[in-house]
């Protein structure tokens, strides 16, 4: 009995990617977690957010621009679903060794479909609190784990497999969770602190050039 591993691109999960998901495509196999480091993409974005409060224009210094854009740059990681469902049993084989040869054989295969909301980019990102590297189909609002399983089917060891992976995904998605909770607490209150120091700065300039002799054109 085997859960089912591709290895893929490492890129997975860029706006190249993004762009698939959306389009309507079915999934993409592969290694969770484990393409970029979470940290590094959240810092990114909280630099982004404050270089365009450094370099926006003045008139834009105001609240309702800056909480938009705290909006846009804050992460949406995912939620699992309850409503777990499966497909299978279907006829498939498996590569097993017998008297020192491979051979195929009769096996059977099942996938099961995890719903979630969020973001499906951040399954492929890796928290900084790792238990384990799951491996699983990410669709736009679906993880499906595939199970083969060899004759005669074993329920309880196939659930067990499920549940372990499961159970993996879970911690993970937990941790991300709690690492992004943490980044978008904090994005606002930076975000209007930029705000407030850039104001004040281009009020002290303001103030000073008013004492020059020649006036404003």
């Amino acid at each position: 009995m085997s859960s089912r591993v591709a290895r893929h691109d490492p890129q997975l999960f860029g706006d190249r990617d993004r762009a698939v998901l959306e389009e309507g495509h079915n999934s993409l196999l592969r290694e969770m977690f484990g393409d970029r480091d979470l940290a590094a993409v959240l810092e990114e974005g909280h630099n982004n957010l404050l270089r365009e409060i450094e370099t926006c224009e003045p008139v834009d210094l105001v609240d309702r621009f800056v909480d938009e854009r705290v909006a846009f740059y804050s992460a949406e990681a995912p939620q699992l679903g309850d409503r777990i469902t499966r497909e299978g049993p279907r006829e498939t084989t498996l590569d097993i060794v017998e008297f020192g040869r491979e051979v195929k054989a009769p096996a059977w295969e099942f996938t099961f479909d995890i719903p979630f909301t969020g973001d499906p980019r951040f399954f492929g990102y890796r928290p900084s609190i790792v238990t384990g590297l799951p491996c699983a189909q990410v669709a736009l609002s679906t993880l499906r784990l595939t199970i083969d399983a060899t004759d005669p089917i074993d329920v309880k060891q196939i659930e067990a497999l499920f549940d372990r992976e499961l159970d993996t995904i879970r911690k993970m998605v937990d941790a991300v969770n709690a690492q992004t909770k943490e980044f978008n607490q904090l994005l606002k209150p930076q975000a209007h602190n930029v705000m407030d120091a850039r104001k004040e700065r281009l009020a002290r300039g303001e103030r000073a050039a008013s004492e020059m002799t020649y006036p404003r054109a």
